[in-house]
């Protein structure tokens, strides 16, 4: 028996309960870390109906002006549900610009985090017409920074006054659409198929 096999025996005998207690957390903690790393850069699933985002849709029809939504839902195994929309008090909301107030944004984090749910996503919607309507402005650039730096991993979507919708996150993820009345162009783009009409 080594010198070192003499010491760890001769511990273990002294306190074995506290040394392997120690022992399992830090395995546990290695474990943590370890699947953490593993996990980086894999992509997160997000899991959509139809209706969620016709009603979106409509409800941002009801005015010119863009509006923004902060979105939750549960949570089960990979997929995270985008399935709750809660509606906020606008700083600016204008034809082509609308800004939340970050109290009211924060204030919605604080109830989500209360209620045991977490934020998943952020919908708006743009003037204009088609695929080309859905494309980030700088302002929602800003937006999507703010909540990866508040660790916050939300995926964005980005409606036209037709129907298209544009998905978008700073990580690799996938959209999952559950229900009928959405047709997926690519990964990223989807169009509500009565309101717009694209080819085959």
């Amino acid at each position: 028996m080594s010198c070192f096999d003499k010491q760890l025996y001769n511990l273990m005998q002294k306190d074995s309960k506290e040394v392997i207690s120690r022992h399992l957390l830090l395995i546990y903690q290695i474990n943590a870390i370890v699947s953490e790393c593993l996990n980086e850069g894999k992509e997160s699933h997000y899991l959509v109906g139809s209706r969620f985002l016709r009603m979106n849709y409509e409800i941002f029809c009801r005015s010119e002006k863009e509006s923004v939504h902060l979105i939750t839902g549960p949570e089960a195994g990979v997929f995270k549900t985008l399935g709750d929309a809660l509606i906020l008090k606008h700083e600016v909301r204008e034809l082509i610009e609308a800004k939340v107030f970050d109290t009211e944004v924060n204030k919605s984090l604080q109830e989500l985090h209360f209620e045991g749910y977490k934020l998943w996503g952020c919908f708006h919607v743009h003037p204009g017409y088609g695929i080309a309507a859905t494309g980030p402005s700088s302002i929602d650039m800003e937006l999507i920074d703010k909540f990866e730096a508040g660790k916050y991993k939300t995926v964005s979507a980005i409606f036209s006054r037709d129907g298209f919708i544009r998905f978008l996150a700073p990580f690799p993820f996938k959209i999952h659409i559950y229900g009928k009345g959405v047709r997926k162009i690519n990964e990223e783009l989807y169009c509500l198929v009565k309101v717009s009409e694209i080819p085959e």
